[in-house]
């Protein structure tokens, strides 16, 4: 089973469970130590994956019942090492900074307009 279908799986069976869907709070998140040098490519990769593009697969296979929903939103959290440089969490920081913080805001930009918050 690909990721893409284990989640829109998983999404289904919410939906169908309870209904329909309003909110979508987005948690995952994994952790990395080190400073910028100290993550070989595949850490990087494997960090940046849970916490960036499992997000964005959550909200894309969640969207279309959020569509529906008089009053949707999506929650998206992330972590204040995305705003304070903390040490030995260079990877961290990044997948959390860089690209929730960012694709949150660029989200909001796309969705705001079309009821979802």
């Amino acid at each position: 089973m690909s990721d893409g279908t284990l989640v829109a799986d998983a999404v289904a069976a919410a939906i169908a469970l309870l209904g329909g869907l309003d909110v979508l709070v987005n948690t995952v998140g994994i952790g990395a130590q080190g400073g910028v040098g100290d993550n070989d490519g595949m850490e990087w990769a494997r960090v940046l994956d849970v916490n960036v593009t499992w997000l964005v697969r959550l909200t894309s296979a969640a969207l279309p019942a959020l569509r529906q929903s008089p009053n949707a939103a999506i929650v998206n959290t992330s972590s204040v090492a995305a705003a304070v440089g903390l040490p030995e969490r260079a990877l961290y920081s990044a997948s959390k900074g860089a690209a929730v913080d960012a694709l949150t805001r660029a989200m909001a930009a796309n969705l705001l307009p079309v009821g979802i918050r």
